[in-house]
């Protein structure tokens, strides 16, 4: 990881990291997607990343959900909503833009 943020591209390391593990629990590779969404998780942690953060445990918790880990989903999914609720009472005037999204209806099941 380090290599990847000298280069400047530090900041795109948790999005890499997320389509990765996508990809992996796409193709039913759960130990790889769980692998690949811990460290996105950390590093959009690191850079205070919450934009990137609540989409990194939602799919967390698809992939708890596809291995038929419930309680793990159900507890990762509840961690994703908190997030996002949080970004929309502090995003003003974006706050419905934010909220319209179909992922984040989704997750709030508004869809």
């Amino acid at each position: 990881m380090q290599p990847y943020r000298e280069a400047g591209f530090g900041h795109l390391l948790a999005d890499e990291l997320w389509v990765s593990g996508r990809a992996a629990l796409a193709l039913g590779q759960y130990d790889a997607a769980r692998e690949s969404l811990l460290k996105a998780k950390e590093a959009a942690e690191t850079q205070d990343e919450r934009a990137i953060l609540w989409k990194i445990l939602a799919t967390m918790s698809e992939v708890e959900k596809a291995a038929g880990n419930m309680d793990k989903a159900e507890k990762l999914h509840g961690q994703a909503r908190e997030m996002v609720n949080d970004i929309a009472a502090h995003a003003g005037e974006m706050r419905d833009v934010f909220l319209s999204q179909l992922a984040v209806a989704k997750l709030l099941g508004e869809t």
